[in-house]
């Protein structure tokens, strides 16, 4: 049974790993551990980056290296962005799920059930997202759930489910805490509660608490807990949530799936480049808006003496030298140097995120590079998504074989295998030599040279049927050919 959470906990990177570093509301964390809040405020800054908001955690958190000064009196300073950290987490989800990925095992009736439990999940759209999240986040978490008999997969966002304890040789942790916060209203009083969810093994646990206000260090959980009632949240026969519910499985119903090993988010050591980027970005705009609107310099001799003012609308100036001609103050910024500049913070950044600026959508020149061409200058990104793609097969496999734990009972038998597809176009003609080679070598079925095709199984059974037609077609009927249905395709 899945839980409704109202209360959002994170969102931009600490650089230090000891302490919070930043201004995260204490009164929304009191209840948790310093642990727990140090991790809430990591994930506070990390989603702050990917959802673009760069003018408040580097000017209004302060944590830029570079001066920002407005263009006019009493503005707010001048900043302009060049984001390329959500491009990052973009384009690596592209690069782990652009095709959706390909679930299979050999058995039919395991396969159709794998088929229904991705196909209601949704699961080929759920974990582009799922990917773009881990990678600013450093960790993201499936959840297995089941309503009405079938098995669903879920995703739990990083800034709910906080793991417990340390975790095992297959990054598995076994405690998980979900934590939702909900306003209600009793009688005529208002006061927030809290729910938390715990995650074992075979087990889910729910415990709701007030949360008590605190004018020091925010609301405080109440030492009693609650009768779950009162929490606004109910199941779909209209009662309140248990408080206990046997899941049947082997293990937590959340799966993690950690950036790496290490959980490190793909943000971790960009932060200083995309704030140069932006630098050199702003200096670039703030010559171009001083070029477009200069200051005007006009001999004395033209000044009105009963205002004070030169006329905004004069079109004659009559002077006795040259040097009395009004003319526009400007100011010669070497923009060639600043924008070499932006250029090399464009390529350090992409440096070290591994990603080529072509993969990007930064080019130089208007050209249309090749399929082949594409693939190769993405091939650092391309060996750092294979890197991760060796724990998104496991968490996948493990999601699914718990899905089917949870609807039938039983766990497959036989390894789930998962292919895992990028969204970097390829190339026809080095795609048809392979296939052709490896067919003419017998090194290769008609049915596998058709899922190569990115095909979907239904459309491999279509073209397998037109395939034996055709084959039929042509083989003559002094042969045993097929004469019925020759002789049905003869005006084709």
């Amino acid at each position: 049974m899945s839980v409704m959470f109202t209360h959002n906990l994170g969102n931009v990177w600490s650089r230090s790993a000891s302490a919070a570093n930043g201004v995260l509301d204490a009164r929304h964390t009191a209840w948790m551990t310093p642990t727990e809040r140090v991790r809430a405020e990591r994930l506070r800054q990390a989603h702050m980056l990917f959802s673009g908001h760069h003018r408040h955690y580097y000017l209004d958190e302060g944590r830029t290296s570079y001066p920002y000064p407005s263009l006019r009196e009493n503005q707010p300073p001048y900043f302009r962005p060049y984001n390329l950290l959500t491009l990052v987490a973009e384009k690596m989800a592209d690069l782990l799920f652009g095709e959706s990925p390909r679930l299979y095992i050999d058995h039919d009736a395991t396969q159709q059930v794998i088929n229904n439990i991705a196909e209601r999940s949704w699961l080929y759209g759920m974990v582009i997202d799922m990917a773009a999240e881990c990678c600013w986040a450093g960790e993201t978490f499936f959840e297995v759930t089941r309503q009405g008999g079938l098995a669903y997969i879920g995703h739990a966002l990083a800034q709910q489910v906080w793991p417990q304890g340390v975790p095992g040789v297959d990054q598995q942790h076994a405690r998980y805490i979900r934590y939702a916060t909900a306003l209600v209203t009793e009688e005529t009083t208002q006061s927030m509660l809290l729910l938390e969810t715990h995650y074992t093994a075979g087990l889910i646990e729910r415990r709701l608490y007030r949360l008590e206000e605190n004018n020091v260090t925010g609301p405080k959980r109440s030492d009693d807990k609650l009768s779950l009632d009162k929490w606004p949240q109910r199941t779909v026969a209209g009662e309140p949530l248990a408080d206990q519910e046997q899941t049947g499985l082997s293990r937590p119903s959340i799966i993690r799936i950690p950036n790496g090993f290490g959980a490190r988010s793909d943000y971790d050591g960009l932060i200083e480049l995309q704030d140069s980027l932006h630098a050199a970005n702003t200096q670039i705009g703030r010559v171009l808006a001083k070029h477009a609107d200069p200051k005007l310099a006009a001999p004395e001799a033209a000044v009105n003496p009963d205002t004070g003012n030169l006329p905004a609308s004069a079109e004659v100036y009559f002077f006795r030298s040259k040097d009395e001609v009004p003319q526009y103050i400007t100011w010669n910024a070497e923009l060639a140097s600043a924008m070499e500049d932006r250029k090399f913070a464009l390529s350090a950044l992409a440096t070290v995120a591994e990603m080529p600026l072509s993969l990007l959508g930064v080019k130089d020149d208007s050209t249309v590079e090749s399929a082949a061409k594409m693939r190769l200058a993405a091939t650092p990104a391309l060996a750092k998504a294979t890197r991760k793609s060796v724990i998104w097969r496991q968490a996948i496999r493990m999601a699914i074989s718990l899905a089917i734990e949870s609807e039938t009972g039983f766990t497959p038998a036989i390894p789930i295998g998962v292919e895992m597809r990028d969204g970097l176009p390829d190339d026809e003609v080095e795609r048809a030599t392979t296939i052709a080679t490896l067919r003419g070598a017998r090194v290769m079925s008609r049915v596998r040279a058709l899922q190569q095709q990115w095909l979907d199984p239904g459309t491999v059974r279509e073209e397998l049927k037109r395939l034996e037609e055709e084959d039929a077609q042509q083989t003559p009927s002094i042969f045993f050919g097929n004469q019925a249905v020759a002789g049905s395709g003869a005006g084709q």
